[in-house]
């Protein structure tokens, strides 16, 4: 969440930053007084005309009980001509990796936090997996994986006129066409990538076609401040 809002707010979006853990939305308070400690189950409660111009759930919904549910929530609240950029991990991540359920069982099994560190250092080694992604897979109580044909199809049940999978396990839905994505020969998003050049009010995207990673992300100001949901 914090990273997500410090882009947004430093382009000079107007955010509202959500979070279930109590120390993010203490730390992401110190900058964005628009911080609140909830679920994005509870975004159910608020009135439904609170949308915003782009949506972000980055490696949230794959750790819910119901990922389904969880996208057309956060779907509710984007508006006419905005955008939801998910992560979710798909079938090609090591998230799926067919031994990952075991280890789960027996990290959770460990009784210190130096034992479930020297586990994590273990796999790491044995099997390569970033050590970030490894602790947050073994830490959820949830840890679903998603294809990608199934997220493709949330966009269209949610009525998103566009659907772009950039990679990585992440994708973004407009609910206004956008100009195609341009790709090369091995299908990687081409530089400068693509941008909503149609409508301004949304937000151009920069990426790195090696590592397929965000370079930066723009946010039009030609109008007012764009809302944006994190």
């Amino acid at each position: 969440m914090g990273r997500w809002t410090a882009t947004f707010a430093a382009v000079g979006a107007n955010v509202t930053s959500i979070d279930a853990s109590a120390h993010a939305v203490e730390s992401t308070s110190r900058y964005n007084p628009h911080t609140h400690q909830m679920t994005l189950f509870d975004l159910e409660k608020w009135p439904s005309s609170r949308q915003y111009d782009m949506v972000v759930a980055w490696g949230v919904i794959m750790h819910t009980h119901d990922p389904r549910q969880a996208f057309h929530i956060l779907a509710e609240r984007v508006n006419k001509g905005g955008g939801l950029l998910l992560q979710i991990y798909d079938t090609g991540t090591g998230a799926a990796f067919h031994h990952l359920r075991s280890l789960r069982k027996a990290y959770r099994e460990l009784k210190t936090f130096e034992e479930r560190i020297a586990m994590i250092q273990l796999v790491h080694d044995a099997v390569g997996f970033d050590v970030l992604d490894l602790l947050d897979a073994m830490n959820t109580a949830y840890n679903w994986v998603v294809p990608e044909e199934t997220v493709k199809k949330w966009y269209t049940e949610a009525g998103f006129q566009d659907y772009i999978h950039l990679g990585k396990n992440t994708y973004l839905g407009m609910r206004k066409h956008t100009i195609p994505v341009t790709r090369d020969d091995h299908g990687l998003l081409t530089k400068p990538g693509w941008q909503a050049v149609q409508d301004p009010r949304i937000f151009a995207l920069w990426i790195d076609r090696e590592e397929l990673e965000y370079r930066d992300l723009i946010v039009d100001l030609n109008r007012k401040k764009a809302r944006v949901s994190l």
